[in-house]
């Protein structure tokens, strides 16, 4: 075992979940889950796999999408929260709603239970689509450790792992308009490090202060390799 494997060795380890028989991901491929926090580097991660020739299934996209001016979830979000969600050019007000939800749990399982139906509805027809060529999917899932479902769904995670100093300064960075007060208790909110880590059957190491650490599209480049042989061995079995 070399390179990124080493420093992945205590985390990488065959996969922990077991899927349904009626499970609404497709049977035959690799379904990898991908997370990490905000700033994390994620999306960056998302990318290098897709080089590798990965499908990648975006989660937050979607979500984004749905929230669009004309999206499918604004009608039911303003019947819920009011007129005051929707923004004047008939988006969501993320702001107005970031601040409801983070000051109401009960809002934030109000949302989630609007969001999240039509999310998943979509996921799984471009999972469908996709495996039609694919030989492995990745999901990129931002709450993934909050979703026991989810994980239940994946053959393997992959989490991206950073300090929360460095997640400050990159979403500092592409969204000048938040404040740090905000950003921070975006972090806070999410899982802890070690509760990703929990459920890790890999780690990508984007931290800026781990000695030796190799570059981030090294250790995509050797854990897709090594994901690749999972491909084919899932598809063995199936045959």
């Amino acid at each position: 075992m070399n390179g990124v494997l080493q420093i992945l060795r205590p985390y990488l380890r065959p996969s922990l979940h077991v899927m349904s028989e009626h499970a609404e991901l497709p049977a035959h491929v690799l379904n990898v889950g991908l997370t990490g926090g905000i700033g994390s580097g994620k999306s960056t991660v998302a990318q290098l796999m897709q080089s590798h020739g990965f499908a990648v299934i975006d989660l937050d996209r979607i979500s984004h999408e749905l929230t669009q001016a004309g999206g499918r979830a604004i009608a039911p979000i303003v019947a819920h929260f009011g007129s005051v969600a929707m923004a004047a050019d008939g988006a969501l007000n993320r702001a107005f709603i970031r601040e409801r939800v983070f000051a109401e749990p009960s809002e934030r399982a109000a949302l989630e239970g609007i969001l999240h139906p039509m999310i998943e509805q979509e996921v799984f027809a471009q999972a469908r689509h996709l495996a039609q060529q694919a030989k492995c999917i990745v999901y990129d899932i931002p709450l993934l450790v909050e979703s026991e479902r989810w994980q239940a769904r994946l053959d393997w995670i992959v989490v991206v792992d950073c300090e929360s100093e460095v997640q400050l300064q990159r979403v500092q960075a592409r969204n000048p308009q938040m404040d740090v007060t905000t950003i921070k208790a975006i972090i806070s909110a999410q899982a802890s490090p070690d509760q990703r880590r929990a459920i890790a059957n890999a780690l990508i190491d984007n931290r800026q202060n781990t000695p030796n650490r190799l570059n981030l599209s090294r250790q995509v480049d050797i854990l897709t390799n090594y994901i690749s042989t999972q491909c084919v061995q899932k598809q063995c079995k199936q045959n």
